[in-house]
């Protein structure tokens, strides 16, 4: 996390007020005296750089909140909170159906102009609930957009049963209207044709946006060119409960197959820094993204740390396979301290912490923990593609990929059938250069589940945790403990003098900031947020300068993230049923 860019408000633009309990649609919206109730007034207007939406603590709306227009990347459109900062954060509630969506960032304007824009566009402070979609930044037709950001939001309850059963089934849905979205059309605006095939499951804060044709049209040779719709996505501290996707973003514009029609800039820069979750099937889904990172730890882009999947959904799942984290036609990504955890798969395949799934290329996961997945840790996959550019099958391996410093605990403890007993498991032959490196293995003597198999275990002699060798693989200086007893996972991770990742050093505290007509001010007698299992480094001082904040090689370029003191060993370590020996 870079704490040295300006977070505070624009003085520019204008504030407008919404208050459900005090407001009245009669009022001019203008101060905290004459708050609007509803959110009718914002829904009909185009906002500008610097225009704030305020909306007051402790009060609950039951209606979709619309948001449209442009900020600048030194006036941002901010969506946020005014009022007593002790109160709860203003809530947006609705009823899981399969049009709910709880806020819609639009780049269809009040007029209906296509291609309008949608950039620099700040969400903070709100608490969404019941919800198809909880954030939707949806574009339309625009590209080249730039300027996402989401801090310290709360989500609960972002499913769509009548949705979900209907997708455990096939995939018919995907062509059904969702979310009753505008469309433009011959240059009119019309309801309800929009939300075909643009987002697929449930998801707390979504990007993505309207497809050019159906998925069932597209045909040789492809019908678009890959390109970005928006960049420089920040995601800071927010949090996830009974969600059935925290965070994702899917290409349906530019992603047609592979070749010459796969698509690496749908979005590019990511930062993300503290995601938690909790009963929520998956933290992260991303399809067709650069995130940025350039190799360095000074990198502004691309690196992540803080993210918490801490427990699974034990209520839906996958018919083909659930996940923590997937990724797909990605690059350019260093995550650390992140803990990938407790998937669930309902007797389902898969239900592992993390998945390359295809066309994944300069990951760096580094001191994560994948713990207590039903399914592997890491799973590894390639899928056959059409390349709608030639019209052949091609196939789309992951490259130059490193796994290091991570703790892989008791893992495939409900695994679908016996493919699923190595902690990485590998599916395909044509992914390369995947280093897997000084990490910590502990696990079990068998699967449980579908089968029972003996845990990375490849012959009568020899424990590998990704499974026979492959071309292209390597894996180094890994320490693997079976033990059908495993020591309690805290026990495990303060042996290995590991950091568990904990969202509440974050740089970004909500209560930092004190909204009024004037912007934002830091006010002087909040306390900051401590963690009992907070580092020994002194935090961040969100005021900074560059020079003062030295770069470190984990965290998020920061000393948020504590290195782990993890021991080198030379070769792999001896397996003992009785007790835990290393050599």
């Amino acid at each position: 996390m870079d704490p040295t860019f300006d977070l505070r408000l624009s003085d520019e633009g204008t504030a407008y007020y919404i208050s459900s309990s005090l407001g009245s649609d009669q009022n001019d919206g203008l101060s905290e005296d004459s708050p609007w109730k509803s959110f009718a007034h914002i829904e009909a207007m185009d906002l500008g750089p610097g225009d704030r939406v305020l909306l007051r603590r402790g009060d609950v709306w039951h209606e979709r909140l619309t948001i449209r227009g442009s900020g600048r990347k030194d006036a941002w459109i901010f969506v946020g909170s005014y009022g007593d900062i002790t109160a709860p954060k203003p809530e947006i509630s609705l009823q899981n159906k399969r049009d709910d969506i709880a806020l819609l960032a639009t780049d269809i304007s009040v007029g209906g102009e296509n291609g309008f824009g949608l950039s620099y566009v700040w969400i903070d402070n709100l608490q969404i609930k019941h919800s198809l979609l909880g954030i939707y930044f949806r574009f339309d037709s625009s590209v080249g957009n730039k300027g996402i950001r989401v801090t310290n939001c709360s989500f609960t309850d972002i499913n769509c049963p009548d949705l979900m059963a209907e997708a455990m089934t096939d995939v018919s849905f995907l062509t059904s209207v969702k979310g009753n979205l505008e469309d433009v059309q011959n240059g009119k605006v019309t309801q309800n044709a929009g939300g075909v095939a643009e987002y697929i499951w449930p998801t707390a804060i979504n990007i993505g946006g309207r497809p050019q044709k159906p998925l069932a049209n597209v045909t040789v040779p492809g019908v678009a060119e890959p390109a970005n719709v928006v960049s420089e996505i920040e995601l800071y501290r927010n949090t996830f409960e009974g969600c059935i996707i925290a965070v994702g973003a899917n290409c349906y514009n530019y992603h047609y197959g592979t070749g010459s029609n796969q698509c690496y800039t749908y979005t590019q820069n990511w930062r993300v820094c503290g995601l938690t979750a909790e009963n929520t099937m998956s933290v992260i889904s991303v399809d067709s993204a650069d995130f940025g990172y350039d190799g360095t730890p000074e990198s502004r882009w691309g690196r992540w740390c803080h993210i918490q999947a801490k427990s699974g959904m034990p209520d839906f799942t996958m018919s083909f396979g659930t996940t923590q984290a997937l990724f797909s036609c990605c690059k350019n990504l260093y995550i650390s301290h992140s803990s990938f955890n407790d998937c669930r798969n309902g007797g389902q395949p898969d239900g592992c912490g993390f998945d390359f799934e295809r066309a994944v290329h300069n990951f760096t996961l580094d001191s994560c923990i994948f713990a207590n997945n039903q399914g592997q840790g890491i799973l590894v996959m390639q899928t056959t593609m059409d390349n709608q550019v030639l019209g052949i099958q091609e196939n789309t391996p992951n490259t130059n990929n490193t796994v290091q410093n991570c703790l892989f605990y008791n893992n495939m403890n409900s695994v679908h059938n016996e493919n699923y007993r190595f902690d990485i498991t590998v599916f395909n032959t044509d992914n390369s250069d995947f280093s897997v490196q000084s990490n910590h293995f502990y696990f079990r003597e068998k699967t449980a589940g579908g089968a029972e198999e003996f845990i990375n275990f490849i012959n009568r002699k020899t424990f590998n945790p990704i499974g026979p060798e492959r071309a292209g693989f390597t894996a180094e200086d890994n320490t693997l403990v079976r033990e059908n007893d495993l020591p309690p996972l805290r026990e495990v991770i303060a042996e290995l003098s590991m950091t568990e990742s904990t969202a509440e050093y974050l740089p970004l505290e909500k209560t930092w900031y004190h909204y009024t007509d004037e912007g934002a001010t830091l006010p002087e007698t909040e306390p900051e947020t401590r963690s009992e299992t907070a580092p020994t480094e002194s935090p961040i001082d969100p005021t900074a300068t560059e020079s003062d904040t030295p770069a470190t090689p984990s965290g998020c370029g920061s000393a948020l993230g504590s290195t782990l003191a993890l021991t080198a060993l030379t070769g792999a370590a001896v397996i003992s049923r009785k007790g835990r020996r290393r050599e």
